[in-house]
């Protein structure tokens, strides 16, 4: 079985690294003992975890950054969260988890243009409230 791990990770091409372990994990038997407490149970903790922290994230984001949101509010999104991954697990299709990635993209990237735009104007008027007679910093442009 060992040659058969080592096959399959030395497939893994660089930029392709991160599925090295979820090949591995894949490629031990079930019964191996070794493969469920090495591979398998950390991968699952990491997941369960993982979206545990989403549905915290999301859920607090909702309640006007409550940081105790009300167990219901990550409950409905725990299941809505998972409702998705479901959806795109069965679908089969690496195209439908890029579109996705894409469509959930776009919104964010808005998002942040509007942040940098936001910071430079609160930059420029912390320049103003300079007080009287105090210096620019070094090398500051004035």
């Amino acid at each position: 079985m060992a040659p058969k791990i080592a096959m399959a990770l030395a497939t893994c091409t660089l930029p392709e690294t991160s599925t090295a372990p979820v090949i591995a994990a894949m490629m031990t038997p079930q019964v191996s003992l070794v493969g469920v407490a090495g591979f398998k149970f950390p991968l699952v903790v990491i997941m369960v975890t993982s979206a545990d922290s989403g549905t915290f994230v999301v859920s607090m984001m909702t309640t006007n950054g409550n940081l105790n949101p009300a167990t219901p509010t990550k409950l409905t999104w725990g299941v809505i969260l998972a409702a998705i991954t479901g959806a795109v697990l069965v679908s089969g299709s690496v195209q439908v988890a890029k579109a996705m990635a894409i469509f959930g993209a776009i919104p964010f990237t808005f998002i942040v243009v509007v942040q940098i735009v936001a910071f430079m104007r609160a930059i420029r008027q912390d320049e103003g409230k300079r007080p009287a007679g105090a210096q620019a910093p070094a090398g500051a442009a004035e």
